[in-house]
């Protein structure tokens, strides 16, 4: 726990932490001002139309993909690839902590400082909504065949918000395994957004095979991908009658576990890492 509590006040002692947590009211604002723009497009029976109920998963869906999933990979190349290359780690190693102690303990700090972001996030666009957004009595969701009140409709944004964390702490394990096989930022960096670039470019393709492998393999396909389960995945999670939401949730954990495995067991090789 000690180990734990200097690493979260090491995070926050940076400068690019506070920036970063700086640019969730900005997005929350960019995003607000496209959506409501964007209501004049669409009836209020659409769930596209952007309401107090629905306001905070759709400022989310969006940003999800592009500023968390970049706020993953800043944390991790500033607490581990940045502490190898400087050689602040050593610092950490010297205080007669294990390899497995200090790794967990660094992803532990990550996950809740992401998990920090994403409740700000939730209720500052929650409180906007109420102010910026029109309010209706009744919300469409996506998927979803009926309107629901206010109420479930704000309980169906915070599931989204909880799914999403889900999947940022997924796609959180193989930045996690890229930090610790690569030794220099660029390198983290690079490889992570390219995969992000590969797996929304993966996913957009294999529909084009559906005729060729069947339609239930390119569903699964098409779901393997992070980036396709943050795009889209988590609204069918949440629909009514979706039947592939245990694929979605093995997918996530096989990603959590795999990658979080490997890069354990990486990070704690001392020959290697050291």
């Amino acid at each position: 726990m000690e180990l734990f509590k200097s690493e979260f006040e090491r995070i926050w002692k940076r400068k690019l932490t506070w920036i970063c947590f700086i640019l969730i009211p900005l997005a929350i604002a960019g995003a607000s001002k496209y959506y409501l723009n964007n209501n004049y497009k669409h009836i209020i029976q659409s769930p596209e139309f952007v309401s107090f109920g629905n306001y905070p998963f759709m400022m989310f869906q969006e940003v999800l993909i592009t500023l968390f999933n970049i706020l993953t990979i800043l944390f991790v190349c500033t607490s581990i690839t940045e502490e190898y290359r400087n050689g602040e780690i050593r610092l950490v190693m010297i205080r007669g902590y294990s390899f497995k102690e200090i790794f967990f303990s660094k992803i532990a700090s990550i996950v809740t400082t992401l998990g920090i972001f994403f409740i700000t996030f939730f209720i500052m666009s929650t409180v906007v909504g109420y102010f910026a957004a029109p309010k209706l009595d009744k919300v469409m969701l996506f998927y979803h065949k009926n309107p629901v009140g206010i109420s479930e409709a704000l309980i169906y944004s915070a599931k989204y918000y909880a799914v999403g964390f889900v999947t940022t702490i997924a796609i959180l394990s193989m930045f996690t395994f890229f930090a610790v096989k690569c030794k220099t930022v660029t390198g983290v960096a690079g490889v992570s957004i390219s995969t992000i670039i590969a797996g929304g470019i993966f996913s957009s393709t294999i529909i084009y095979f559906t005729n060729l492998i069947g339609k239930e393999l390119t569903i699964r396909l098409w779901l393997l991908t992070i980036v396709k389960i943050q795009h889209e995945g988590i609204c069918l999670l949440l629909s009514e009658d979706f039947i592939y939401s245990s694929w979605i949730i093995m997918v996530l954990i096989l990603h959590i576990v795999i990658f979080g495995v490997l890069s354990c067991n990486t990070f704690c090789r001392e020959d290697h890492f050291i």
